[in-house]
């Protein structure tokens, strides 16, 4: 019996395997080539529109993988929806098919894609949880980071990624998305050493050509901006050997052109000659501004001044609304100005104008900003020795040698303005020209995707079109004909002897420096020649004033030129402060400077100024420091003191606690007899006693002493305004 039982036991069993895996194989070729297949083909339908739809910014390093941007997704609602109800099928019918784990990352994808991002996350949690496959896993793991990078979830992402390194055998395709997803993760916090780390691992295991071309193009980006020009070229080069889209290749030669070396004759020339066809290609019409751009920057790199600032104003001019085209030109036209042209006033305009325009989300907006500033501040110092040596300079000269200085100053004035709107004017007929050989009309709609508005509608566009009216028009009355060759000319009382005709490009300026010569503006921003006479200092009073502001300018300048470790120029103009003005209360420490500037730079000697500032200023806190190198801090101790009790007394004086007040005073001038408010308690014992003394004659003495003493200071107005108010007292309101 048992005999014929096992032979009929193994039947059986084989049966039953044979059955189960029958069952298996129907579960999962009908999951697999029915409901998965149809959302599988949807799912990468759409992706492919989700992805081809995006567009890249050109104007910064791209971003590696499309945002996840719900406003675009939208239009594909409908898609997601049938890929969730076909994915949906094998879940509920065939559970134990090995499809299922794919059908989940179909509907958790759907989900991501509309915005869903909580039953999202929820969708592939579970999948990590239960699934059994690996590679379903680390695909819902990779997915995860994916939402988390959209949420700048940055300790999710780092934990993930950690857990990522130590999974055993992930499939290359895995692998290559992980790289992805962390190479975006570092492109959004803006690290791209680690942003190209992260690409160089993917980029062998794309198999996709668009894809392993955009990471090529990113890749190059990075390095060039790192200063890696031989690999920055060498990935434009495997750029370009793909064929991509023109606008693609259009960049990757143009920043190609960037890393040229231009220490190679040969490879200049190849540059320049590249640069210059591209302007008179059909298909770069309307790339035209970043075209000049680069020529300018190109110029700019050989030293070529000129050159590089007219086709930098060529791209101004070009430009049709590209704001983060016209940002870097401006930056770059104040660079040229400020590092080349040492023309500050001009720089700081063009760095204001491109700040103007920029906000927290542009790129370097806090580096830029703080560029901005210091130059800023550098500029007004500048300027200001600049302004008081051209007042001084004008008070020595005879009245004769002065008219002549100061006409010619106008005319130079106004042959720069001429200038600039000729300019305009040809590059203006130039780019019309060209667009008329190529049948474009100018839009009135900008290029810039996010600012589709009508001309008027946009102030930036509307504010653009005025300064370029002024330049070419001059400052016209708003009113009808103002065209007509015969008007009254805007420069003046002349008539129509300045109008220009952009045709022949044509400029009289005849009469024009005469009438700046008179009593009127003639032109905006040209003053008038009584207005520059008004500013000379013809009296000792008024030189006096301007050599403070003069000696004023000097030290704040050598502080900026330290700051920006120009070092001669700090020393120079250290040394001129000192030299002009070795009475001044900044000498000390310009001495003292002057010693710490010499330890920076070579074959100076720091002891020859020690010893300078010991003689010359031997009660100075300067000269102290260098006995003490505590003495700072224990002023500053001091100080602090000082502030304190200031604060406590002009508290007593606002309660009208005027006795009090007073005795404080006195007690501070004989506790702390050099303290650095000394000028303020001086001001303020002079305020006490015009409300308890009857001396008002007295009290007058002290504040017109005072006023003397502290020629420029910032409390010389407050001083003024008392004194004014006892001598209306005093002479019974006359």
């Amino acid at each position: 019996m048992k005999n014929h039982q096992s032979p009929l036991k193994f039947i059986l069993s084989l049966l039953i395997v044979l059955l189960s895996n029958a069952c298996q194989f129907y579960h999962d070729t009908t999951a697999h080539f029915n409901a998965h297949f149809l959302a599988d083909e949807k799912m990468n339908e759409v992706e492919d529109k989700i992805f081809g739809s995006y567009k890249d910014n050109f104007e910064e390093i791209l971003q590696v993988l499309p945002p996840l941007d719900t406003t675009t997704t939208a239009a594909y609602k409908a898609d997601f929806e049938y890929c969730i109800k076909k994915a949906s099928i094998p879940i509920q019918y065939h559970k134990q098919s090995k499809w299922t784990d794919d059908c989940y990352i179909i509907v958790g994808k759907a989900r991501m894609y509309a915005g869903d991002f909580v039953n999202a996350m929820n969708t592939f949690k579970y999948v990590n949880t239960e699934s059994n496959d690996p590679n379903a896993r680390h695909q819902a793991l990779i997915l995860l980071m994916r939402i988390f990078i959209e949420q700048n979830d940055k300790k999710s992402i780092v934990y993930m990624a950690n857990y990522m390194a130590k999974e055993p055998m992930i499939s290359d395709s895995n692998a290559k998305d992980f790289y992805a997803s962390m190479a975006q993760f570092y492109r959004k916090q803006g690290n791209f050493p680690k942003t190209v780390e992260y690409l160089e691992k993917a980029i062998p295991l794309v198999n996709n050509r668009k894809m392993k071309t955009k990471f090529y193009f990113v890749a190059a980006q990075i390095y060039q901006q790192l200063g890696n020009d031989d690999k920055a070229s060498a990935y434009y080069d495997e750029v370009l050997k793909r064929n991509p889209p023109y606008e693609m290749t259009f960049n990757a030669q143009l920043n190609a052109s960037r890393t040229l070396p231009m220490n190679d004759p040969n490879a200049v020339a190849k540059g320049e000659k590249y640069l210059r066809n591209l302007l008179s290609d059909d298909k770069n019409i309307e790339y035209l501004d970043k075209v000049y751009f680069e020529l300018g920057s190109f110029e700019a790199k050989r030293n070529n001044t000129i050159p590089a600032i007219n086709y930098l104003r060529e791209s101004l001019i070009a430009n049709k609304g590209a704001t983060g085209q016209r940002i870097s030109t401006y930056l770059k036209l104040g660079e040229v100005y400020y590092q080349q042209k040492q023309d500050y006033k001009k720089a700081i305009n063009y760095y204001d104008s491109a700040f103007a325009l920029m906000n927290e989300k542009s790129p370097n907006y806090a580096k830029i900003k703080k560029q901005i500033e210091v130059f800023k501040s550098f500029t007004n110092s500048y300027l200001a020795v600049k302004e008081s040596d051209r007042l001084l300079k004008l008070a020595g000269m005879g009245e004769k040698e002065r008219n002549d200085f100061i006409d010619k100053e106008i005319q130079a004035e106004i042959d720069e303005i001429e200038s600039e709107r000729r300019f305009y004017a040809r590059s203006q007929q130039k780019i019309a020209n060209n667009q008329a050989a190529n049948n474009i009309t100018p839009a009135l709609v900008t290029n810039n995707p996010n600012e589709k508005k009508w001309y008027f509608y946009n102030p930036n566009i509307k504010e653009l079109g005025m300064q370029n009216f002024y330049r070419t028009w001059g400052n016209r009355e708003l009113e009808d004909h103002w065209r007509r060759s015969q008007k009254e000319s805007t420069f003046g009382n002349t008539t129509a002897e300045a109008v220009r005709n952009p045709a022949t490009d044509s400029v009289r300026t005849n009469n024009v420096a005469s009438n700046a010569a008179g009593n009127t503006t003639t032109i905006a921003g040209v003053r008038s020649k009584n207005d520059r006479l008004a500013d000379i200092p013809t009296t000792s009073e008024k030189a006096e004033i301007v050599k403070k502001q003069l000696e004023k300018g000097l030290f704040d300048l050598a502080k900026m030129y330290s700051l920006l470790k120009d070092l001669p120029k700090a020393q120079q103009t250290f040394l001129r402060l000192v030299n002009e003005f070795p009475k001044s209360s900044y000498a000390a420490e310009a001495i003292y400077s002057l010693a710490q500037l010499c330890k920076e730079t070579k074959d100076c000697d720091a002891e020859k100024y020690n010893a300078q500032l010991k003689e010359k200023y031997p009660t100075s806190d300067y000269a102290k420091l260098l006995g003490d190198k505590n003495f700072f801090k224990q002023t500053k101790v001091q100080d602090s003191v000082v502030n304190r009790k200031y604060e406590e007394t002009y508290a007593l004086y606002h309660a009208a606690q005027y006795q009090q007040a007073l005795a404080s005073l006195q007690n501070m001038e004989k506790e702390h007899p050099d303290s650095h408010l000394s000028d303020k308690i001086e001001l303020l014992k002079a305020m006490l006693m015009v409300k308890t003394s009857n001396n008002l004659l007295e009290v007058q003495n002290m504040i017109v002493a005072f006023i003397e003493k502290n020629k420029g200071s910032e409390l010389e107005p407050l001083a003024q305004s008392i004194l004014d108010n006892i001598r209306k007292k005093t002479t019974g309101g006359n």
